[in-house]
């Protein structure tokens, strides 16, 4: 074993900092740079040849006519604490939870399909626990999260029901703005015949000399 001076000086003499660095530059992503740039110097002999076995076998994958898939994620880090500490994550948030365990999925199928030539590497895969409970987690987040971050109407049928409603309050509305764009009754108030949404909601355009005898919530004035 290496005492704490030793592995100081051996940092010292490979310029262990400036090589993690440089690997962290071929990094496709922000916490595999991250990790890059923590790795430490093994403490004994075997472990040292353990990680050398892991990067000759991932040499030997790279080269190979089916090379390692690039690993482009965003870093869940952040929304991971968060849940932690009992918070609820937001759609985008679990979008992108949904993307890192389909590139989990996509390694361990690699990795199980190139077994035999990367033990090394294939033996990581016991890190993952048991595959069937992140993935009914990824199936369930896919069922109510779109690939744009946004809730599906399909998430739960409440949601389709009031979604529904909504859109039908709002086909309801834009019929009644239509009436009033039309009417004789209300020709004399609008200075141009259609309308617009401001703050989520319809608004139409009044004559600023009429305002007052319109009831409603005045959202912006032109000069």
């Amino acid at each position: 074993m290496q005492s704490q001076h030793s592995r100081q000086e051996a940092n010292k003499v490979l310029e262990w900092s400036k090589l993690l660095g440089a690997l962290a530059l071929h990094a496709h992503s922000t916490r595999g740079a991250e990790f890059c740039r923590s790795l430490g110097l093994e403490p004994d002999l075997a472990q040292a040849q353990s990680r050398l076995n892991e990067t000759s076998e991932a040499v030997l994958l790279r080269e190979s006519p089916d090379p390692l898939p690039l690993l482009q994620f965003p870093d869940i880090q952040p929304a991971l604490s968060r849940v932690a500490k009992g918070a609820c994550l937001e759609a985008p948030e679990l979008r992108d939870a949904a993307e890192v365990l389909g590139l989990v999925e996509e390694v361990q199928r690699y990795l199980s399909h190139h077994r035999h030539d990367a033990p090394t590497l294939a033996a990581l895969l016991t890190r993952l626990g048991p595959s069937g409970g992140w993935q009914r987690l990824k199936m369930s987040i896919d069922h109510a999260i779109s690939p744009e971050g946004s809730v599906k109407e399909s998430a739960s049928p409440d949601l389709r029901r009031f979604m529904q409603h909504a859109n039908e309050l709002k086909q309801h509305m834009r019929v009644r703005l239509e009436q009033i764009l039309h009417s004789q009754r209300y020709a004399e108030l609008l200075q141009e015949d259609y309308f617009a949404q401001r703050e989520g909601r319809y608004v139409v355009p009044i004559k600023a000399d009429m305002r007052g005898k319109v009831p409603g919530i005045v959202h912006d004035v032109s000069a």
